[in-house]
Order: structure tokens, then C-alpha cells, then sequence
């Protein structure tokens, strides 16, 4: 997928807005911009992961190690939402962990050589039952998201991602402005109704058009063809 630059979001918004160079002293500051760009982009994987699945585009995965009597591990940073958590208790064991009922909230005696663990999240980490009696490694596979923190960053986004981005930036920009936003949004809305067909088409494939004629899809060849 394509790598677009979150500076060259912010001066297609500056130009979309016919803004000034932005800087400390302009109206629209190079940080107010930077916050405007992260909160689209947030709408952006919300839109995402309600059309398709935040597994298709921002699946990653890292191992964790756990501590010897502390039963809090942290999460991984970007972490927005858990595809799967495992413990990879040997070389040829990655067990799947499931999420821990209530009845296993309070601290669960014993080791993990005979059970197999449970987790829940718990704010920025990962509360696990028992507590570990040993490092252990942990397998997890998690979405990121879209959350730049600086201009330099980098977006891996999918063709046609930076415009919206930069259209619903110009959105929120032509708000604060309290200036008609009309003309972006027609062009908004176009753009997000390709996104979101794409979206679709990649979750559940593209359809493949029956031929419903005499003898089509039915095994006889048209013009010396099969199809």
C-alpha cells in the first residue's frame, strides 16, 4: 500500500483552505493542523474497521514477556483493539488464551504448568490468571489503528486514503474557520462512497457475474469459448 507523509496532508489542506504558511502565529498553527490531521485519521480506521475489518489493513502482532509474580503485563504501543492472545509455551505450543470470567477475577493459586492461562484488558494492560510464576512469552496479535504523532510521520494507507483524510482535515478546518464547507463536502462524500465500496469489496470479494442466458453457466461453450 501506498506511503503518504502527514506533511503532505497538511499543505493539500493548506492549499484546499487557501491557508497561510503554517506557523506558532498563524491562525491555523503547524500544531493545531497536526491535531486536526490525527483526529481525521482517527475517523478514518473508525470508518475502516465499521466497513470492513481492522484485521484487513492494521493487523500487526509482537511478543510479550511476562513477570515472575506480577500479574500485569503492558500492552504494545498503537495497540487499538486484540485479534488474539496466546502463550507460546514451547517451541511447538502456542496455546490460545481465552478471556477470563468473572469467577476468575480474584487471584488464582497455582502455576501455569497445568492450566491453561486467562487474560482480561485491564486500561493499558493485560491482567492475567493465575499470576505468572515465571517469564513467560505471549503471543499477541492486535490493530493499530491510525494515530500520527508528528509531521515526519508516515501513513501506510490504501489509494485514495490520503484524500479523504486531507478533505475531512479541510472539513474540520473550514469549521473552526466558520466558513461553508459545502464545496468539500460534496467531494468528501464521493470520495468516502469509492472508499467504502472498495472496503466492501475486499471484505467479501468481488461477485462474479452469472451469464443467465440459454446455456450460459451451464457448461456449453459460446463461440467455441467456455465462460
Amino acid at each position: 500500500m501506498p506511503v503518504v507523509l502527514v506533511s503532505a496532508i497538511q499543505e493539500r489542506v493548506r492549499v484546499l483552505c487557501d491557508l497561510p504558511a503554517y506557523t506558532t502565529d498563524t491562525p491555523i498553527t503547524s500544531a493545531m493542523i497536526l491535531d486536526l490531521v490525527k483526529v481525521a485519521t482517527e475517523l478514518l480506521a473508525g470508518l475502516v474497521g465499521a466497513s470492513a475489518a481492522a484485521e484487513l489493513y492494521f493487523a500487526t502482532s509482537t511478543q510479550l514477556t511476562t513477570q515472575p509474580g506480577i500479574e500485569l503485563v503492558s500492552l504494545p504501543p498503537g495497540f487499538v483493539s486484540l485479534l488474539r492472545l496466546s502463550w507460546q509455551k514451547s517451541a511447538t505450543q502456542d496455546l490460545p488464551m481465552e478471556v477470563a470470567s468473572v469467577d476468575n477475577f480474584d487471584a488464582w493459586p497455582g502455576t501455569w504448568s497445568g492450566v491453561t492461562p486467562r487474560y482480561r484488558l485491564l486500561g493499558e494492560t493485560i491482567q492475567l490468571f493465575p499470576t505468572p510464576d515465571a517469564a513467560h512469552a505471549l503471543n499477541i496479535y492486535y490493530a493499530t489503528g491510525l494515530s500520527p504523532t508528528a509531521a515526519t510521520d508516515q501513513l501506510v494507507l490504501r489509494a485514495g486514503w490520503d484524500l479523504w483524510i486531507g478533505l475531512q482535515t479541510a472539513m474540520l478546518v473550514r469549521a473552526r474557520q466558520q466558513k461553508d464547507p459545502s464545496d468539500i463536502g460534496g467531494l468528501l462524500a464521493k470520495v468516502e462512497g469509492d472508499m467504502r465500496a472498495q472496503l466492501r469489496r475486499d471484505r467479501w470479494g468481488v461477485r462474479r457475474v452469472r451469464d443467465v442466458r440459454p446455456g450460459g453457466d451451464r457448461g456449453y461453450p459460446r463461440n467455441g469459448r467456455w465462460w
